[in-house]
């Protein structure tokens, strides 16, 4: 199998001074046009819940996000909804579905994978999973997701993509950017504190589906997003 795993290091530094930096990423295709289908109803029919769905968590929401949902989809755990969480057990849950145990094991194979070929240790981490669900003209505002001294993974799989690009920025320049064709199928895992964003989305639909794979320092941070456990070398079997 062709190796994934890829490092960014931005531009050559001319200079003992220039900036640097080394900031592993991977890229995969992954799913059948049947799974990738079923994905897209079941996240559709999962945001209907959020339709009219009350806000819980002290995170203020960003009006500026042209997705209205993305703070409601962080209430939920797209890959297993069953779950406590801090002030969010009254809410509506997502209804269970096969597509939620294919989803967890396409995300997990791609990080042990990325995991063997960048040569990191296994650790027990977390994943929180939740959609994005962008129509014609909408996109998704630059940001990033856990930083400080517990950032791990970031990851996305799109199975319904929109001739855009997921735009990965340097930590120095964010003008600077590495460019990312978004494909149907494709998945991405990188750094979780570097920041990202996306173009405008060209098309009626594109469905990514975003997770965090988390360190349990960081989970407990964040009490009131729905995490499970992803990987665990004690318990859980790794690629072979």
């Amino acid at each position: 199998m062709m190796n994934n795993s890829k490092v960014w290091t931005g531009l050559e530094a001319k200079t003992p001074f220039a900036p640097t930096f080394r900031m592993p990423y991977y890229i995969a295709k992954h799913g059948t046009e049947d799974f990738k289908k079923r994905l897209v109803d079941y996240c559709l029919q999962c945001e209907k819940i959020l339709e009219t769905e009350e806000l819980v968590s002290g995170v203020i929401k960003n009006t500026g996000d042209p997705y209205e949902f993305t703070q409601h989809w962080k209430q939920h755990n797209l890959l297993d909804d069953s779950g406590d969480r801090k002030g969010g057990n009254h809410l509506e849950r997502f209804p269970t579905n096969d597509i939620q145990k294919e989803l967890f094991n396409i995300i997990r194979e791609h990080y042990l994978r990325f995991m063997m070929e960048q040569g990191y240790p296994r650790r027990k981490v977390y994943i929180h999973t939740w959609a994005n669900c962008l129509r014609k003209g909408q996109h998704v505002n630059r940001h990033c997701h856990v930083s400080g001294e517990n950032s791990y993974l970031a990851c996305v799989y799109y199975p319904q993509a929109s001739n855009t690009s997921l735009y990965l920025a340097s930590p120095y320049d964010q003008e600077q950017a590495l460019a990312i064709q978004t494909v149907s199928g494709g998945l991405v895992l990188w750094p979780s504190w570097v920041v990202h964003g996306t173009d405008q989305t060209l098309h009626d639909l594109r469905v990514s589906v975003a997770s965090d794979i988390v360190t349990v320092e960081s989970m407990e941070a964040n009490p009131w997003r729905p995490h499970i456990l992803f990987d665990d070398p004690e318990t859980m079997p790794g690629l072979y």
